[in-house]
């Protein structure tokens, strides 16, 4: 259940494995949520600078390492991954970590880099840098780290294209599914109910709410946020920053010249901690787009260079953040500075797909469908 990003890898992965296999889409097309919505980033740990135990770090840098081999396996042949250039790290002059506390956590994220098997130096460099090139007036402190994006738009296109051809994948698309079920497992929608040997819950938003129409709940509170981010075509003088730490946003650019943008205070438009959260459009009118655009342009212009100066179309897309928290990032305290308690897990016929972040979601599709096949 669920065409995005984490369960195309999944059906890939159970058909690689011999397994006929049925894909639940409510939209009319795959992967055109919140597998677009995001900057694509291969997070190496360094934005969550406030989980001091290091798991979160840990399981970042596990993803980030499997990214590429997996989809390479998934989709037959290379993605196309249209990389951003390295991120400048920008330490706020509001941010919840000193500098020097953030420069302590980058140092040791890289030491757990160079420790890990596998270290991909072709997207990688060895060691953060710093670098002076934004208004010292907002930020504090600035490092140039090895860590990249990719380009979420390129990917999904090419994971499309490989489910349409694979013939063991039968999607459903404009179905909604109202409920699953146990004993046998099942999958009910509003025309038909269907038995099958398992049921992989890959549905993202709706997650939570449909393992609980089987009975199974979180033991943690969950908390749904809904954030728009923009495209622009071109934004070649724009680097590619994250500002930490807080409620701030980011910029990525990709190899192509085009530019993600996001800033939080203009982007987060809805927050909630009901089981299903209200459905919105990925895009929004176009008098919200604007506003949107204009918003995050500004509030982003006073801290990255280059953002005062751009100029053209954009396009707003929004989706999704699930992620266990009672409260939103701008708590210093909020589980949102964490996320490692995340993955796949299985109870009777029924494996729930939890894959966290764009960069874990292909490993922990794999592991779901490992649990589907046992």
């Amino acid at each position: 259940m669920g065409g995005g990003f984490a369960g195309c890898c999944c059906a890939l992965a159970l058909a690689e494995q011999g397994a006929d296999v049925v894909i639940y889409e409510r939209e009319s097309q795959l992967l055109s949520r919140a597998a677009i919505a995001n900057e694509g980033k291969l997070h190496l740990g360094f934005v969550y600078a406030g989980d001091r135990s290091l798991a979160t770090a840990r399981t970042m840098l596990s993803g980030a390492f499997s990214f590429v081999p997996i989809l390479t396996r998934l989709l037959g042949c290379a993605p196309p991954l249209n990389v951003s250039d390295p991120f400048f790290y920008l330490v706020h002059r509001d941010s919840q970590v000193r500098v020097d506390e953030f420069a302590r956590h980058l140092a040791t994220v890289m030491s757990l880099m160079e420790s890990q098997q596998g270290y991909p130096a072709e997207l990688f460099a060895p060691e953060p840098v710093r670098c002076a090139n934004v208004d010292p007036a907002e930020v504090i402190g600035q490092f140039r780290t090895p860590e990249v994006a990719v380009d979420p738009l390129t990917i999904a296109s090419a994971l499309a294209e490989r489910v349409a051809d694979e013939p063991r994948i039968t999607v459903r698309l404009n179905t909604s599914v109202t409920g699953i079920g146990d004993n046998p497992p099942c999958v009910v929608s509003a025309d038909s109910a269907a038995t099958y040997d398992a049921v992989v819950n890959g549905s993202w938003e709706s997650r939570i709410a449909l393992d609980a129409t089987a009975g199974q709940v979180p033991p943690r509170q969950w908390f749904h946020r809904f954030k728009y981010g923009l495209r622009m075509p071109s934004a070649r003088s724009v680097p590619s920053t994250t500002i930490v730490l807080g409620p701030f946003g980011d910029t990525v650019r990709y190899s192509d010249g085009s530019l993600y943008a996001s800033w939080y205070p203009a982007g987060m438009v809805e927050t909630s901690l009901d089981l299903m959260p209200a459905y919105r459009a990925t895009s929004p009118p176009e008098a919200e787009a604007a506003q949107i655009s204009a918003e995050s342009l500004e509030g982003l212009a006073g801290i990255v260079p280059g953002v005062a100066h751009l100029s053209g179309p954009s396009t707003v897309r929004g989706g999704v953040i699930v992620a266990y928290a009672k409260t939103d990032i701008d708590d210093p305290g909020s589980g949102l500075h964490a996320r490692c308690d995340i993955g796949a897990s299985r109870q009777g016929g029924i494996v729930s797909l939890e894959p966290g972040k764009y960069t874990t979601s292909p490993m922990f599709a794999l592991e779901a469908a490992r649990l589907a096949m046992a």
